[in-house]
């Protein structure tokens, strides 16, 4: 692939700030996934990790993000989905998200407040299939939907 920019896009001014400083040679915005800025069909590939089920009007922001790709453009997105099965490996799961992640991610990060939102960020989310249906509502096609880890991140590529 002949790549010839990289744009990343933060709300958050400190976010940015962690981001020049990790990456000098890339180009950021400061603005909300609602409202990029960026022209109309003017990117090929949108990746946003963890990040979407924390966006408050996400339906608009899945629609702006159909409008600045390109056709034929990827919108990948890697997030924590609502577990849409029950039984001992989900129970597993709930507990590895609810108890032991944020102790670890908290304390890896020095940042514990950070984790200690995320259970609940993941049970207000969506499960796999209405995400889908979200992204479909908003002009995208399903390429794949994978989950790793026992189901605690799911993969979404959709074009």
């Amino acid at each position: 692939a002949n790549i010839t920019s990289l744009i990343g896009i933060d709300q958050s001014s400190g976010m940015l700030d962690v981001a020049k400083t990790k990456f000098p040679n890339f180009k950021f915005i400061q603005a909300d996934a609602a409202n990029t800025t960026l022209e109309d069909k003017s990117v090929d590939v949108i990746s946003i990790s963890y990040g979407i089920r924390n966006v408050v009007d996400r339906v608009k922001a899945l629609e702006e993000f159909n409008r600045i790709l390109k056709l034929g453009g990827y919108l990948v997105v890697l997030e924590f989905a609502k577990p849409d099965k029950k039984g001992i490996i989900s129970k597993a799961r709930d507990f590895y998200i609810s108890k032991i992640l944020p102790k670890v991610g908290g304390f890896i990060s020095k940042n514990k407040e950070a984790y200690e939102y995320l259970p609940d960020s993941i049970e207000n989310f969506l499960d796999k299939e209405s995400f889908v249906r979200e992204l479909n509502g908003a002009g995208f096609e399903s390429e794949l939907v994978k989950s790793y880890s026992f189901d605690i991140s799911t993969l979404f590529i959709v074009k």
